[in-house]
């Protein structure tokens, strides 16, 4: 079933969205102070309250909207717009496909 229009009518302000910088805060706001991805420095990843959540565009999610094509990838559908959903997490590290205005885009983040 494709998903009501009301779950995708929720913008989110993601610059009001706290980013811990420090262990301390990270700690604080119930997140996982980690070296995540191949860079060398520390960063929090913080759990979303809108996982799971139906989504055509990552600017309606806390993390990302993102878009699983199956194991092995299936081909993609020929309806517009994709439907995926809400990241587990923030931010979404490694290599991910994701949807920007219901299209499908790809971006490796380490």
């Amino acid at each position: 079933p494709l998903p009501t229009p009301t779950a995708l009518t929720r913008p989110i302000n993601k610059a009001a969205l706290v980013w811990p910088k420090t262990q301390d805060e990270c700690a604080r706001f119930g997140g996982r102070w980690g070296n995540y991805g191949r860079g060398t420095f520390f960063q929090c990843e913080i759990s979303t309250s809108d996982w799971g959540s139906t989504c055509t565009d990552s600017n309606q999610c806390e993390g990302e909207c993102l878009y699983f094509r199956g194991n092995p990838p299936q081909p993609l559908p020929f309806f517009r717009p994709l439907y995926g959903t809400c990241s587990y997490t923030r931010p979404v590290f490694h290599c991910y496909d994701y949807l920007a205005g219901g299209e499908l885009k790809w971006l490796c983040v380490d």
